[in-house]
């Protein structure tokens, strides 16, 4: 299915693709600094709400985008592990795409790292690909897998890194508040049968009004306790742009956390569709020349 892109300047973050993207994926922001007030925002009517989601849901990036980054692994107890990767966003007539390879940094580093390719397809009809290890061709990660870690030890999941629940159907305005200056629209997205089914509960969304940014998300259990949570970071200006430099998921269980770091962003580039094709996903993805990286 394909509809109207409504692009707009994105806070990238969402991960990447509302990443990667959310996020790619991604998060649309000011051109001026952040006001920081002292009250809640003015909350929302029902149809101002249910157009300011509707806009956040399709806000995309203008242009194509790069970034190297980390995922550093912090157990409550024990060593941290780091995996770096990077990564390349667009868009397409079904939404966001993102491909980005994975890696376990390895403790000597005269050893080859074991590389990760994933491709994340997002929008209302998500699909994610993946190469592991040994593997020469991209297979499809079936839905019911999209809560396994991206890699063993990891928190992040490429549920975690599409958000598919930006585009459920069935929420709640919960109204305003502010938490750390930010002030915050809150929205309860409610999962679908299948996803209820599988023990997935509500997913509580936290949107900074001023950034236009996703700025908190938590994932309930079916009991309604929080079972995962993630947090917006630091933030840069790159380009008149402000643009998200870390941001971490943390299990509200274990108390382990992973913290996606993003270490360089090149903006204002135009990728081959053709790259972002799973028939492609062994092909090597071209780097931005060296003058277009910014070191965040």
């Amino acid at each position: 299915m394909s509809y109207p892109m409504k692009k707009s300047r994105r806070f990238f973050g969402e991960i990447f693709a509302v990443w990667l993207a959310g996020v790619t994926l991604v998060m649309a922001g000011p051109r001026h600094s952040p006001d920081i007030g002292s009250l809640p925002p003015v909350p929302y009517n029902a149809a101002e709400a249910a157009k300011y989601l509707e806009n956040f849901r399709y806000a995309w990036l203008l242009s194509d985008t790069a970034i190297t980054f980390d995922f550093v692994h912090r157990p409550r107890h024990g060593e941290e592990t780091r995996y770096s990767g990077i990564g390349w966003t667009s868009t397409n007539s079904a939404g966001p795409v993102t491909r980005f390879q994975l890696a376990k940094v390895p403790a000597n580093k005269a050893d080859k790292p074991e590389v990760w390719e994933w491709l994340l397809q997002n929008g209302p009809s998500p699909h994610v690909w993946v190469i592991a290890p040994g593997e020469t061709t991209a297979r499809e990660v079936p839905a019911e897998k999209w809560r396994d870690p991206l890699l063993p030890g990891m928190i992040y999941t490429p549920f975690d890194l599409m958000m598919p629940f930006l585009f459920w159907a069935d929420y709640k305005y919960e109204g305003t508040a502010r938490s750390a200056g930010r002030g915050l629209d809150i929205y309860t997205m409610n999962p679908p049968p299948a996803e209820k089914a599988a023990g997935l509960g509500p997913v509580k969304l936290f949107l900074d009004r001023e950034l236009n940014a996703l700025w908190q998300m938590q994932q309930l259990d079916a009991k309604g306790a929080v079972a995962v949570q993630f947090k917006l970071g630091s933030v840069a200006k790159i380009e008149d742009q402000w643009m998200f430099e870390d941001c971490q998921l943390e299990n509200m269980l274990s108390h382990d956390y992973d913290k996606f770091v993003v270490k360089a962003v090149a903006l204002k580039l135009k990728f081959d569709p053709a790259f972002f094709d799973p028939a492609n996903l062994a092909k090597p993805m071209p780097l931005p020349p060296a003058d277009a990286w910014h070191t965040m």
